[in-house]
């Protein structure tokens, strides 16, 4: 049961309920500082059915020790842990902006997907916060062996400002136990598993050991989803969801989008080989591979592109850190978007934004000449694929002609000479 809001929490009050789940409450708060001032936080608060269980809770303090030796760009950093009248907690830093699940939502309702050089690069960074938290050693330089085990979208931060944090370092361990043991617990502790299901790996689901191949998975189910507008394996069934990654092999990222480069669907297909030794054997692999397709690409992505591409479809909302409306019950179960192909709408702002337009005419070769009329349909199928690997926007397709749009979608000091390659 949440907290009535504002409440005093300790030195934090509480002042907005972000989320709530199956195993805890997370919080919008604020701290007193030096001189009188105050900073915003985010508290997780741990539900009492959970904090009552002994073991849970000795593996909540031993990971929570672990959370807070971790600072890295790419994780949220914890800086707080303690318990208050019973109840553990603890504080992380306020991140502004969306996490990509429901990023992914924004762009299904534009009926979008996310450009290829976006996508891995928000994968890019992911790795890198795992790559660092893989690798973390104790005081004697021994590997503390650190698994997130829970790299989903839900847990995945893109600020308004463009960085990219992974949540939810804190209490990965504590989630070791087997899938045959939370089937058996109580409903309650059931629920803290319901619709992660769909990106562990298959030795995960299976109940067996993992390490960091896991999370190498787990990310690559992420890539697919955000390069395919595809769910992989969501089910309203949370034992035919988990039956379905246990034994289901997912099919080559080629196969399905085949407009998604060949190089980054050749990484993302070894990240999800089925087996783990055929995957990238760490974090730190799969994110040399992915810098390297990003280096090659057109064009380069930053934090203020990134920026500003989630400002062209997430609109922030200060001071909170949810811009976004709760995605339909039944979204879950659809597919993230239903066309390949489709005309971007005109984006409402009061805003003006500076762009490169080019403007393609289709006109009928003259009567004297015998020529046929081009296949006007081809050609658009043509225009929109350039459109899509180069980030343009489509402001017209008719039979008639064909305006694309640079710089509203992925704003860079190429957009002039993008247009024009285009163009020609």
């Amino acid at each position: 049961m949440s907290l009535p809001i504002p409440h005093s929490f300790g030195r934090y009050r509480l002042t907005r309920l972000i989320g709530e789940g199956g195993m805890a409450e997370v919080y919008q708060a604020t701290v007193s500082v030096a001189e009188g001032l105050e900073k915003r936080v985010v508290v997780k608060k741990i539900r009492k059915e959970f904090a009552a269980e002994p073991e849970f809770t000795r593996m909540f303090v031993d990971e929570a020790k672990i959370a807070l030796s971790l600072n890295h760009a790419n994780i949220v950093q914890v800086f707080d842990f303690g318990q208050e009248r019973g109840d553990f907690y603890l504080a992380m830093e306020m991140v502004e902006g969306v996490d990509v699940m429901r990023l992914m939502h924004a762009m299904r309702q534009a009926e979008h997907r996310v450009p290829p050089v976006i996508a891995a690069y928000i994968g890019h960074q992911v790795a890198a916060g795992l790559a660092y938290a893989h690798r973390k050693v104790d005081d004697y330089g021994r590997p503390i062996g650190i698994v997130h085990r829970d790299v989903s979208p839900h847990n995945i931060m893109v600020s308004f400002e463009g960085q990219v944090k992974i949540l939810d370092f804190g209490i990965a361990r504590t989630r070791a136990r087997t899938i045959e043991q939370l089937e058996a617990a109580a409903r309650s502790i059931e629920e803290t598993i319901k619709g992660k299901i769909a990106y562990m790996s298959p030795e995960q689901a299976r109940g067996r050991p993992v390490d960091q191949r896991s999370d190498v998975y787990s990310l690559g189910v992420c890539l697919h989803e955000l390069l395919t507008g595809q769910l992989l394996f969501r089910q309203p069934d949370r034992l035919k969801a988990l039956h379905l990654v246990r034994s289901t092999p997912v099919a080559s990222l080629h196969q399905i989008a085949p407009e998604v480069p060949a190089a980054l669907s050749t990484i993302v297909d070894r990240a999800l080989a089925r087996e783990p030794a055929e995957r990238y054997q760490g974090a730190r692999a799969l994110q040399a591979d992915l810098a390297e397709f990003l280096h090659r690409s057109d064009p380069v992505v930053d934090d203020e592109v990134l920026s500003s591409f989630v400002a062209h479809y997430v609109r922030a909302d200060p001071p909170t850190s949810t811009a976004l409306p709760p995605p339909p019950a039944d979204a879950g179960t659809r597919d993230l978007v239903d066309a390949p192909h489709t005309e971007y709408p005109v984006r409402v702002s009061r805003e003006s934004q500076r762009v490169v337009v080019v403007w393609v005419a289709i006109e009928a070769p003259p009567a004297d000449t015998g020529r046929a009329r081009p296949d006007a349909a081809a050609f658009l199928s043509l225009a929109r694929d350039v459109a899509f690997k180069r980030e343009a926007v489509v402001l017209r397709a008719d039979a008639e002609a064909v305006v694309l749009a640079f710089g509203a979608l992925i704003r860079t000091g190429g957009d002039a000479e993008r247009a024009l390659r285009v163009a020609l």
